[in-house]
């Protein structure tokens, strides 16, 4: 059954209720048989993800799923490394304070620098209480900052001086090599692109393929008026890696290894450029995090001061695994806060995986202009895997935020709850993709407990107009709401019936906003053939990785 309304309600057991009198005059013994076979809902799959499915493959109507399969540390290909050395001792080696009475932010940067003088390694905190009175910076690859477990290390930070500040800043920098536009339009769902001339590239090159935000494709797309901040750019789309390359065609052909999530028109300027300098192979582990000020210290919340615990910056197969933040004890820090703004951000970025990592509480989430408290933000990036981890708490726990780019990224089994935000029933705040068309993207058995939003926002936001295509909810639950009205396709299949499902209204209605729905046509897809928890398989990203790698023989 296919089914597209205000609320999805699943169906299954409900007869068992209505016909209670036939079973009231039967045997204990029978009616207990009976009620066991009820129980036993047989498992179901989806339509368009059937036993045999395969990348690409598509139901009468066109619609079809992307495989999210690449997601994460090393495209999901092998676990997160663990590190064994060498070691950088913070406290005995460089003499950080573990009591936190003093700042130990000269003494953990210095472990740091020395570890990337020496091509990488551990920096280690003991088990203790660290103060930093401004933040710490890695700028070489290999580098992994650990501790001894959340709440056993704890790391507080108390920058109350500068505007803007990354604590943890992990990055690299773009710096653009070589490019050259394409020949052809790159057709979604294909590997293989037309270019002009490829003889400059080799097999491995880290390369982004991107076109302009041209007049035709804004139009294309209803968005006239509304989408403007990067009007006339080019920008980057795909994030990928050159698999093989063939200088004998004409035009020469180059293969990536991610499929296009959507077409790339000549008409755009479409191109790939080789760039260098991702800084690589980094990870914060094991440790607790906490950022918030002074209760007072910042009233004028005009002065749209910001603060980040991790900053991910044009890096690449990086990690942050078994990460929490706290509530600091301590004259001046309120009683609950952990952090003061942002979380995680992830900016320009790809192939990161984000594992059992809770973040909650932002002093300033309700406070103030927008664009605070977001949980874990990403930002034209690629193939992040954010998996068991949490967000509590925030303006917006999980989001996908400025730049177009934010492509194929996963949220799988994470939990979004205790959002803040006025325009949202019961004030409860989204999850979100919050601007500029992030292309498939999927929400993969996560419990929303307040809400996610994919819809078109028009000016909000500075003219987010449509914020996500193609992208999927899948075997969700929670007691939030959904609302998702994608430009073209979007898809929610598997919805506990516990979630308020909103994928389409009547626009005369003067309860819903509209615009939200305007130009997203036809209304997202909506599947649920039977329980939730009968869903095969549980998760689309495990099941597609699985697929994918036992097809290469992994």
């Amino acid at each position: 059954m296919c089914t597209s309304s205000y609320r999805v309600i699943t169906q299954t057991r409900n007869n068992f209720m209505c016909n209670l009198s036939i079973f009231s005059a039967l045997s204990a013994t029978s009616l207990f048989l009976l009620t066991s076979l009820l129980s036993q809902a047989e498992p179901w799959r989806s339509d368009l993800y059937p036993q045999d499915w395969t990348p690409g493959l598509k139901d009468s109507d066109g619609r079809f799923l992307q495989d999210f399969s690449y997601a994460g540390y090393q495209q999901g290909e092998v676990p997160i490394p663990e590190i064994e050395g060498p070691i950088y001792d913070v406290v005995e080696d460089f003499g950080a304070d573990s009591t936190g009475e003093s700042d130990s932010t000269p003494a953990i940067q210095a472990a740091i620098d020395a570890a990337a003088s020496n091509g990488g390694g551990v920096v280690y905190l003991p088990e203790g209480d660290y103060f930093s009175k401004s933040g710490l910076e890695i700028s070489e690859s290999g580098i992994v900052l650990r501790g001894a477990g959340p709440g056993a290390t704890r790391l507080l930070f108390a920058d109350f001086e500068s505007k803007k500040r990354a604590h943890i800043k992990i990055s690299g920098f773009e710096n653009v090599m070589l490019e050259t536009p394409l020949v052809e339009d790159g057709a979604q769902l294909s590997n293989i692109i037309a270019v002009e001339d490829a003889s400059g590239f080799e097999v491995g090159d880290d390369v982004d393929l991107g076109w302009v935000i041209t007049d035709p494709f804004i139009e294309e797309h209803g968005m006239a008026g509304i989408w403007k901040p990067h009007n006339g750019k080019w920008m980057p789309f795909f994030r990928v890696n050159i698999v093989s390359i063939d200088l004998e065609s004409s035009p020469n052909l180059v293969e990536l290894d991610v499929p296009l999530r959507y077409i790339a028109k000549v008409r755009d300027a479409a191109m790939i450029r080789r760039r260098t300098n991702y800084i690589e192979e980094c990870g914060v582990e094991n440790l607790s995090l906490a950022n918030p000020v002074f209760e007072g210290t910042v009233d004028d919340y005009s002065k749209n001061i910001q603060r980040w615990l991790i900053q991910f910056r044009d890096a690449k197969n990086c990690w942050v695994s078994n990460v929490s933040t706290y509530t600091p004890e301590g004259e001046g820090y309120g009683p609950t806060y952990q952090l003061y703004d942002k979380g995680i951000e992830i900016i320009r970025s790809k192939r990161i995986t984000i594992d059992h990592v809770e973040i909650g509480a932002a002093q300033r989430r309700d406070a103030g202009p927008g664009g605070h408290g977001y949980l874990f933000n990403l930002l034209g990036s690629n193939d992040i895997l954010i998996k068991d981890s949490k967000g509590v708490g925030g303006r917006h726990a999980f989001i996908s935020g400025w730049y177009f780019g934010n492509v194929g990224n996963v949220f799988l089994r994470s939990i979004s709850r205790d959002g803040s935000l006025s325009d949202w029933n019961n004030n409860l705040g989204p999850s979100d993709f919050h601007h500029s068309l992030a292309m498939a993207n999927l929400i993969d058995s996560c419990t929303i407990d307040d809400g996610w939003e994919a819809m078109n926002r028009g000016k909000m936001s500075g003219g987010a107009g449509h914020t996500a295509t193609e992208s999927v909810f899948w075997n969700c639950d929670g007691h939030g709401i959904i609302r998702s009205a994608q430009y073209r396709w979007g898809y929610l299949i598997g919805m506990s019936d516990s979630l308020e499902v909103v994928t389409e209204v009547d626009l005369r209605n003067p309860n819903w906003i509209g615009k939200q729905f305007i130009g997203t046509e036809p209304f997202d897809y909506v599947e649920n053939k039977g329980p939730q928890s009968d869903l095969v398989p549980q998760s689309l990203y495990e099941s597609q990785l699985e697929r994918r790698l036992q097809s290469a023989g992994q």
